[in-house]
């Protein structure tokens, strides 16, 4: 009876040193963690367990000492700016308090089997001035090295498609400064490894590629022709991404040329002339053109600055006599001569102003008139009729340019 309970009394011994133990070692892990961290912490991949704020915050200022950005251009271009380079300087230390609060040392024996895991929101301090330094100093942000963007644009006509090629848009090398200070001052606050300027919008795009859903051509004079023309013999992807085609006071066709093809941009085509146009009514297109008022009169009406707009519309005017009259001249031409034959006609007069120093119209006005006919007798390569058809012409001309 005496040993069992002497042995009753062992057990129960043990029993209160074992809890004793126990209890100590929990109190004082307990008061361990109230100022260390719990097992299996982890914070910014660094290894924190049974680690103090400042030993954790030392261990993050020498890994950060490391870090560097690395800044990524077009063509192959790149930096990397180094945290030595900008004294960046980065202040964890309330924010790995913040994570030491949050911890319930009561509860520290749940570490022994659970993970922790943080990530540091890092905000980045560093000399402006320094930095500023750096990027002046950057290779591709030297101005001699950018290159502008090109917008898409119709290239030449290709032979074997029978079509007119789009030439695709140059994005250029041309870097907005400010854009890029910005850029790179972000991803140091916020200690990001790389930088892709491409994909922060930090460079000058062109405004028209061959991606655009939907194209507008246009242009003036025999740019306006070639707007018609491009799109006549543009393949079936372009054709119908062209929304409209502007031609302003351009040259139209012959009129065997109005086949077809010229027929399906009839819906899209706008052709604006001015009241005294003479370029625009050169051959044939189509009827229905707008008449645009202009400041000034005369062939001189031609130059698109001098289109009157109200807002963001053209002021609409009417087409004058001499204009139509002249118009239906050139077209008598065209049906009476030969494309060679007119091929002659325009090289010889035009050799002929050419020759007397004549580049204007106003030039031309200075003249008198017998010297005008004596300048297109010179011209050996036509008869007299069409010296005659030319000085009716001309003298056409003067009159629309001197009209007021």
């Amino acid at each position: 009876m005496k040993k069992d309970n002497k042995c009753k009394r062992m057990s129960a011994l043990i029993i209160i040193v074992i809890m004793g133990i126990l209890m100590l070692v929990y109190f004082t892990f307990c008061y361990i963690f109230q100022t260390h961290y719990f097992f299996h912490t982890t914070i910014d991949y660094i290894e924190s367990s049974v680690q103090t704020v400042d030993t954790v915050s030392d261990i993050l200022k020498d890994e950060f000492q490391k870090y560097s950005l690395h800044v990524i251009g077009r063509e192959d271009t790149e930096v990397t700016i180094s945290a030595k380079d900008v004294s960046l300087k980065v202040y964890t230390q309330d924010a790995l308090q913040k994570i030491m609060d949050s911890q319930n040392a009561w509860l520290w024996p749940v570490s022994i089997w659970k993970e922790y895991s943080y990530d540091l929101e890092h905000i980045g301090q560093y000399e402006e001035d320094a930095l500023e330094q750096i990027i002046d100093t950057i290779p591709f942000m030297q101005r001699d090295y950018m290159k502008a963007p090109e917008n898409a644009y119709i290239g030449d006509f290709q032979e074997s498609t029978g079509q007119y090629e789009l030439v695709k848009a140059y994005p250029g090398t041309y870097l907005r400064k400010g854009k890029v200070c910005d850029s790179i001052k972000l991803a140091l606050e916020n200690m990001d490894t790389e930088l892709n300027l491409e994909e922060a919008g930090c460079y000058i795009e062109p405004s028209i590629t061959s991606e655009d859903k939907e194209i507008y051509i246009g242009g003036h004079s025999k740019g306006g022709n070639l707007a018609m023309t491009s799109s006549m013999y543009c393949n079936n992807d372009i054709f119908k991404r062209i929304k409209t085609i502007y031609n302003l006071d351009g040259p139209g066709f012959r009129e065997k040329d109005l086949n077809n093809n010229f027929k399906k941009i009839l819906p899209k085509l706008q052709i604006y002339i001015p009241e005294d146009s003479i370029i625009g009514m050169l051959l044939y297109s189509t009827n229905n053109k707008k008449i645009v008022k202009s400041n000034t009169s005369g062939i001189m009406t031609h130059d698109i600055n001098t289109w009157l707009c109200f807002g963001q519309f053209l002021e609409k005017g009417k087409q004058s006599k001499l204009s139509i009259k002249i118009d239906n001249r050139i077209k008598e031409w065209n049906k009476n001569y030969t494309d060679k034959e007119l091929e002659v006609m325009i090289t010889s007069i035009f050799n002929v102003f050419e020759k007397n120093n004549i580049k204007s119209f106003r030039e031309l006005k200075k003249l008198k008139w017998n010297q005008i006919i004596g300048m297109i007798n010179e011209v050996n390569d036509i008869d007299d009729e069409t010296k005659k058809l030319y000085s009716e012409t001309i003298k056409d001309l003067i009159w629309l340019n001197n009209k007021k």
